[in-house]
C-alpha cells in the first residue's frame, strides 16, 4: 500500500492521481527516482577520491624514505691505516682528509694532490646531481601529502639513475685504482644504503606508474 506524499492519503495500487488532492502519483515519485540515480555517481566519486588519497599517502612515504636514504653513507673508504663511511655531501670532507693524510709523504703528496683535485671535481658533479634529485623527491612527496592531482615519478626515476650510476662509478674507480697501482680492490666500495636506494626507487616508480593507470581520474570529477 502506498500513500500520497503531498497530503498523506492512502492510494490504490492502480491510482494515477490522489483522490484527495488530485496530485499526479507519477509526479510525486519521479523526484525519488532521480535522487536515487544521482547518488550512484556521487558515491563512486567519493570512493575514488578516498582510494586516490590512500595511494598518495603511500607514495609520499616512499618518496620521503628516499630523501632519508639520500643522506645515508653511500661509500666506504678503506686505506688500511685509515677508513670511514661517507654520504655524498661528506665526500668533499673525505677528499680533504686524504690530502691531509698524504701531505707528510713529501714528493708523493704532489701526486696525491693531483688525484684529489680530480676526485674533487667528480664529487662536485655528483653533489650537484644529488641535490637536484633530493629536490625532485621532496617536491613529489609534498605533492602526494597535499593531495595534488596525479602521480609523479620524476623523483624516484632520478634517484634510481643516480644510485645506479654511483654504483658504477665506485666500481669503476676501484677497479681503475687496482689496475694502475696494484692495490687490492676494496679500497672504495658502495654501502648497503645505495642498494636500498636502488630497490626503493624502483618500487616507488612502479607503484606510482601502476596507481596512475589504476585510478580513474574522471571518477573524481564532481558530477554536479
Amino acid at each position: 500500500m502506498s500513500y500520497c506524499r503531498q497530503c498523506g492519503k492512502e492510494l490504490e495500487a492502480s491510482a494515477r492521481f490522489c483522490p484527495a488532492c488530485g496530485t499526479s502519483v507519477e509526479a510525486i515519485s519521479a523526484p525519488t527516482t532521480l535522487e536515487s540515480s544521482q547518488s550512484i555517481p556521487i558515491l563512486a566519486s567519493a570512493s575514488a577520491a578516498e582510494k586516490a588519497k590512500s595511494a598518495k599517502i603511500i607514495a609520499g612515504v616512499l618518496n620521503a624514505a628516499l630523501v632519508v636514504l639520500a643522506f645515508m653513507p653511500w661509500v666506504n673508504v678503506n686505506l688500511y691505516i685509515w677508513g670511514d663511511s661517507y654520504s655524498i655531501p661528506a665526500l668533499l670532507d673525505m677528499a680533504n682528509t686524504v690530502r691531509e693524510w698524504g701531505s707528510p709523504f713529501g714528493s708523493v703528496s704532489g701526486d696525491i694532490d693531483g688525484a684529489v683535485a680530480g676526485l674533487s671535481a667528480v664529487i662536485l658533479v655528483v653533489l650537484a646531481a644529488w641535490l637536484a634529485v633530493v629536490v625532485l623527491l621532496a617536491r613529489d612527496a609534498y605533492r602526494y601529502f597535499t593531495n595534488k592531482s596525479g602521480f609523479g615519478s620524476a623523483g624516484s626515476t632520478a634517484m634510481c639513475v643516480l644510485s645506479a650510476l654511483f654504483l658504477l662509478v665506485v666500481f669503476s674507480f676501484d677497479q681503475l685504482n687496482n689496475s694502475s697501482s696494484g692495490v687490492p680492490s676494496g679500497m672504495i666500495s658502495a654501502t648497503l644504503w645505495v642498494w636500498c636506494a636502488v630497490a626503493l626507487s624502483i618500487t616507488a616508480f612502479i607503484y606510482s606508474e601502476v596507481k596512475e593507470k589504476e585510478i580513474d581520474w574522471n571518477a573524481l570529477v564532481d558530477p554536479s
